[in-house]
Formats: C-alpha cells, structure tokens, sequence
C-alpha cells in the first residue's frame, strides 16, 4: 500500500470497517471497478477524531498527538486512517468487479471474514486487525 496524497484526514491509506462499507466511501469516477481486499493492519495506537476530521493531517502531526491511527466517521461509517503502510500485515483479495456479479457481490459483502452472515467485521485495537480496503 502506498499512502494516497489527500483525504478527510490528509494523505493517508484509509480502510473502513467491513467490505460492505467500502461501497458508500470509495465513490470516485472509476469506483466499483477495482477490488475489494481484507487487510490485516496492526492500528497502534488509535485516536478518534470528529467527522470532518483534518484534511491538513501528516504522519509527524499524528505522531505528535500519540496517533498510530486515526478513527473518524463522515457519516457513512466508520474509517480508519494509516499513515505508515508497514502496518498493513497482511492482504488478501475478496472481492473483484470483473468475476462479480450483483447475486455474488450481496452474498459476498453480507459475511463476515469467517464465512457466517455480518453486518461488519469486529476490530481489535490491541492486537492486528481485519479491516475491509476498497481499491476501485
């Protein structure tokens, strides 16, 4: 992962909280062309933030505030903002637009990492967590 160069939170690598919630967060002009990936990211020390967050955010004004990672939500659900891609541990694929179909694509982003039906992930924030990333 390579931290993108704006966002709510400043250029940072964003995830939200389950693969569903990817839909309403990744809305740019190619958006739902790309792939869904669950992430397994280590979130440090987590810091919450107001909706709007702080566009003007770097990794040393995180750091400066004890902020590993910040968690905010814009009103579509909670996000979780990176700034060190060393983070991310693991990355695997579970959704991708061009072997999806809309029957496969509800089925899909209605379960959980283990299989049995979800409305998001649980997250950790002491140990490594599995978060959903949108990549469209």
């Amino acid at each position: 992962f390579k931290p993108g160069s704006a966002g709510w939170c400043g250029g940072a690598i964003y995830f939200a909280d389950s693969p569903k919630a990817t839909f309403t967060k990744a809305i740019g002009s190619d958006s739902h062309t790309g792939v869904i990936l669950q992430a397994n990211v280590n979130l440090g020390r987590v810091c919450k933030m107001a909706k709007h967050c702080d566009m003007s955010m770097t990794p040393q004004k995180a750091n400066a505030m004890g902020c590993d990672t910040i968690e905010f939500n814009p009103g579509d659900g909670n996000e979780f903002v990176i700034y060190d891609s060393r983070r991310v541990k693991a990355i695997k694929p579970i959704w991708s637009a061009d072997r999806a179909t809309a029957m496969t694509l509800s089925s899909e982003l209605s379960k959980g990492t283990d299989g049995k039906e979800s409305t998001n992930t649980a997250l950790s924030k002491e140990i490594e967590s599995t978060v959903g990333a949108a990549i469209h």
